[in-house]
Parts: structure tokens; sequence; C-alpha cells
């Protein structure tokens, strides 16, 4: 299992690093109990959003969350899974879980509609 969003500190060896993934492998930008992409991108210090956005390659228009999401489909994982938060480009509102928080957890949903003819485009669902 590797984690995207865990691979941007450590260095070259960070095992989130998506040229570590192997095929025997799933990857995700993040799980539940993240931040949504856009959040996580927010809360790095500018030196972090440096190597993201190099390690990335992030094309001029790209979104964090679109870069990301190219970066583990791009990968060798026989699997990469994405939240649909991230899918959406949703904002911290969007966040499914805080670990060790009562209340306010598992509350987000997507609306009907959200789901747009130019995101199943892009995403190729």
């Amino acid at each position: 299992m590797h984690i995207l969003q865990f691979a941007f500190e450590g260095g070259a060896e960070n095992k989130d690093l998506p040229y570590h993934y192997t095929q025997n492998s799933i990857s995700y930008i993040g799980t539940h109990d993240n931040p949504v992409v856009s959040s996580w991108f927010e809360e790095q210090t500018e030196e972090i959003k440096r190597y993201v956005y190099q390690f990335l390659n992030i094309r001029e228009g790209e979104s964090i969350s679109q870069a990301m999401i190219r970066g583990i489909f791009s990968s060798v994982s026989v699997l990469a899974v994405v939240t649909m938060q991230d899918l959406l480009e949703k904002g911290k509102e969007a966040r499914m879980n805080i670990p060790s928080v009562m209340g306010g957890n598992w509350e987000w949903r997507m609306r009907a509609g959200e789901l747009t003819e130019e995101k199943k485009d892009f995403y190729v669902i």
C-alpha cells in the first residue's frame, strides 16, 4: 500500500514515491483518514510544494488533484484508488474522517450531478 501524500518528505528513498511502487501494490492519493489533496497541499511548506510541482511535472492549468491522480494512475500499481472528494477537487470541508475526533466524521456526501460529463471524460470513467 502506497499513499502519495506521504511521498514528499524524506527524500528519494521514500517508499511512497511512485517509482518505488511494485506491480503487486495498491496506490492511493490519501485514505479516508487523510485530508483531501487540495487541503493537504495548502498545508505544505513552500519547499514541499516545489518538490511536488517538480516531481509530478504539474502542467499549466492542471490542478493539484488532477496531477496527483495522474501520478498514481501512471504508476505500476495493479490498483489505484482515488476518493470521490479528490476526483471532484473538493476542499477541506469534504474531509471524510479525522482520527480520534468524535463527531463530524463520515458526513460528506456527493450530491447528484456533481460528477459532470467533463470529469467523466477527463478521467475516462
